[in-house]
């Protein structure tokens, strides 16, 4: 797509880990060098590409800590992993995303508002009329 001209700049890039055929979540060196690597093939093609991670699956907490280690973007909810921690399903996506949340500021990484993430994926204003 990038190379037939179909996609406009900046590149929104999801790196999946944790369900089949993705980067794999068996231990923390396999999400290091999986992460690493797909985020510097990325980044070969475009350094101004947006990258964040989601996952499926019990680790997804590790993964989305990683990954905000790294640099990258996060995405988490129950479309994506549904356990708040191994062996604990979770309640509702608010609950995922405030220990996101949590973690992140942990980690001193700043929470976009919805109006710096339309800025940072390069979307403008949202529409009034449908």
């Amino acid at each position: 797509l990038i190379k037939n001209g179909l996609l406009e700049k900046p590149y929104c890039w999801a790196i999946v880990a944790g369900v089949p055929g993705c980067i794999p979540m068996n231990n923390p060196r396999a999400m290091i060098d999986g992460l690493k690597a797909t985020y510097q093939n990325i980044m070969d093609i475009d350094d101004q590409s947006v990258v964040m991670v989601c996952s499926g699956g019990r680790a997804s907490s590790y993964v989305a800590t990683l990954a905000m280690l790294m640099g990258m973007h996060v995405r988490v909810g129950m479309e994506d992993g549904y356990y708040i921690r191994r062996g604990v399903l979770a309640d509702s996506n608010a609950q995922l995303v405030e220990k996101i949340v949590r973690l992140a500021n942990e980690l001193e990484r700043p929470i976009a508002t919805p109006a710096q993430a339309r800025e940072i994926l390069g979307l403008g204003a949202p529409r009034t009329e449908f």
